[in-house]
């Protein structure tokens, strides 16, 4: 028997989790346009379907990977106010984070132009443009241009860093910083930072600096919510010196 292609098999599987939580599907060429309603809060998603925007849709509102943490900043935070999601992709964890926090104001910032195109289109398809703002660029510690490279084994995986090229340069993207996007937007504090590390290892200690370089002061909670996100990271500990404080104080 012939086996599967893997994005079939990838989509087949996405496409039953859809059904089980009552999502409603209209297939559209190459991308998929999907109907999401639970408690009176209800979005609509395009994703491309033989893409990760599979598994990031799936993880914000089919396994409801984030729930938990929601409800860890519900009860420790409060009413958040102000998000920096960097790496927003095409705008799930946003747009997840605007049905959970109907107040807060919300900065994405993606490098890739094909996810920020469809960034742009989920966050108008559901009129939140006054509420999250996207920017085509890379968190960083300085303003900078950098490479953006395409993965070797990823067709839709993308990363920027400096130094040494294993991977395919596609692009050159201007850096934003954390002290930047406070000054823009006129912001005080974060209340939660939503960074995915696509780096190496030897790279982990830059994006420390990220926020050593930027008006934050982190308190441990910030860390906790910060650390948290790092669920699908398996290399190291990124913020070894902080950890300890931050698990502390939860």
């Amino acid at each position: 028997m012939a086996s599967v292609r893997p994005e079939l098999h990838r989509l087949l599987l996405f496409v039953v989790g859809c059904v089980k939580r009552d999502i409603i599907m209209d297939w559209r060429g190459e991308l998929l346009l999907l109907h999401w309603n639970e408690a009176g809060r209800e979005v609509t998603f395009s994703v491309r379907k033989y893409s990760r925007d599979l598994f990031v849709f799936a993880d914000f509102f089919l396994e409801r990977d984030y729930d938990k943490f929601c409800v860890l900043l519900e009860n420790r935070v409060g009413n958040m106010r102000f998000i920096v999601d960097a790496g927003a992709n095409i705008g799930c964890s946003a747009i997840f984070y605007k049905c959970r926090f109907p107040d807060a104001k919300i900065v994405c910032i993606e490098p890739e132009s094909s996810n920020f195109d469809l960034l742009n289109h989920n966050i108008q398809v559901n009129q939140m443009q006054d509420q999250i703002v996207s920017l085509k660029k890379a968190l960083w510690t300085e303003k900078t241009s950098l490479d953006l490279m395409q993965r070797d084994w990823s067709h839709d995986g993308f990363l920027v860093m400096t130094g040494e090229r294993e991977d395919e340069v596609i692009d050159q993207v201007e850096t934003v910083t954390l002290a930047e996007i406070q000054e823009i937007f006129e912001s005080g504090h974060i209340d939660l930072l939503r960074k995915i590390l696509k780096v190496r290892k030897r790279n982990f200690s830059l994006k420390r600096s990220i926020l050593h370089h930027s008006a934050i002061t982190p308190t441990p909670f910030l860390w906790k919510c910060i650390l948290s996100l790092f669920r699908n990271l398996r290399l190291c500990d990124p913020f070894p010196s902080c950890n300890s404080a931050a698990n502390q104080s939860i």
